[in-house]
């Protein structure tokens, strides 16, 4: 072979690896797109702008401060065709609910970090370690208790047809964000 061909062969060779590194580099974006649209799918109506299909998120994955709570109040306003005085009194129950859930999760993801380092510590102080499970499941009852006196709240503000619409909202949301049943399910029993 002389020069020249071997040239021309070595330039066709890293022509074809680019393209094949190319090829396959669009191969792993076009998956990584398609998985991120495939779990980005619409709550209800596609029309709704962005500001309106739901709560603001922060670095916690919780309600943002201000403006999400504001799309909320603002949603539940405009679906529960709430007044003037019980949107002021939604976001009063509701502020005050963000505040007494923030105390409580961080007491009980200091809890949660204890245990672990109480799991994982050499010489584990079993005893110690039960007093922290129960101290965690402890305030995660506080926190459903919270829940429920914030239902109860919200509940004494509504009319009979405005806490029926919430109702509907909740249970929409709630089957929006169920995770789909993606487990074999087992066979048949055999006869």
């Amino acid at each position: 072979m002389d020069l020249f061909t071997q040239n021309k062969t070595l330039i066709r060779a890293v022509v074809a690896l680019v393209i094949v590194n190319v090829c396959s580099i669009g191969l792993f974006l076009w998956k990584d797109a398609a998985r991120d649209q495939q779990s980005a799918r619409p709550m209800r109506d596609d029309n709704k702008s962005d500001k309106t299909r739901g709560v603001g998120r922060d670095e916690d994955n919780r309600p943002a401060t201000g403006e999400g709570r504001k799309d909320l109040a603002q949603v539940l306003a405009r679906e529960l065709t709430l007044t003037q005085q019980q949107v002021e009194q939604i976001s009063n129950i509701r502020e005050s609910f963000f505040v007494q859930e923030r105390v409580l999760e961080a007491y009980i993801r200091s809890k949660r970090d204890s245990m672990n380092g109480e799991m994982f510590n050499e010489n584990t102080n079993e005893p110690r370690l039960q007093y922290l499970a129960r101290e965690v499941s402890d305030g995660e009852y506080k926190m459903e208790l919270l829940r429920i006196g914030q239902a109860k709240q919200l509940k004494a503000i509504l009319t009979p047809q405005q806490q029926n619409r919430l109702h509907t909202l909740v249970r929409d949301i709630r089957d929006y964000f169920k995770p789909e049943d993606k487990a074999p399910k087992p066979p048949p029993p055999r006869e």
